[in-house]
């Protein structure tokens, strides 16, 4: 198969592997094939919004990752993450629409960088699989903060706990004991 020559929507010169059928379209048709096949590929979709009623726990629970994914997307969009996801193999379909723009993107969950994504696709899926968890791991802020958090949690609640009235202490207890009660029987 003959090898193809184009620039695509972001101005990046790219080489595509097509078939000669291919190379007899006119040329406006060839440019919105290969781009849309490159979205397809490597472009951010819009995720339908799920109603808060209708949410599950693993829609709770991703919520968790957005703060690294805002700083992930954010230093991809900025020129410098651009040229270096882009050297390690990355095709960026919004380059460089700079650092707040990809954090917020990333923060509202619009787009996501996964280590997955630098990985060969001729990759064993199995090890493909171990080795971009064990990088999207590894690169989350929660995994090295997490105890921090907790230890923070811990000393807000000992904090009020001293801060509060021994009254209040009390009557607070008595309403925790009634509740106890209730729901036993």
């Amino acid at each position: 198969m003959p090898s193809f020559e184009y620039e695509d929507n972001t101005g990046t010169k790219r080489t595509a592997t097509v078939s000669e059928f291919f190379l007899n379209l006119n040329p406006e048709e060839q440019k919105r094939r290969l781009n849309a096949a490159l979205q397809e590929k490597y472009g951010t979709e819009e995720k339908p919004s799920i109603p808060i009623g209708e949410k599950g726990l693993f829609d709770w629970l991703s919520l968790l990752e957005r703060p690294s994914q805002a700083i992930k997307v954010g230093l991809k969009e900025s020129a410098l993450g651009a040229n270096l996801f882009r050297d390690l193999g990355g095709i960026d379909m919004t380059p460089q629409e700079g650092l707040l723009v990809g954090m917020k993107r990333g923060w509202l969950g619009d787009d996501e960088v996964r280590t997955q994504d630098f990985l060969p696709d001729d990759m064993d899926p199995i090890l493909k699989g171990v080795l971009g968890f064990a990088g999207d791991v590894v690169t989350d802020p929660l995994t090295w903060s997490g105890g921090l958090i907790g230890k923070g949690l811990r000393s807000a609640g000992s904090a009020v706990k001293d801060a509060t009235p021994k009254a209040q202490k009390l009557q607070l207890e008595k309403l925790k004991d009634q509740a106890m009660t209730k729901s036993m029987f």
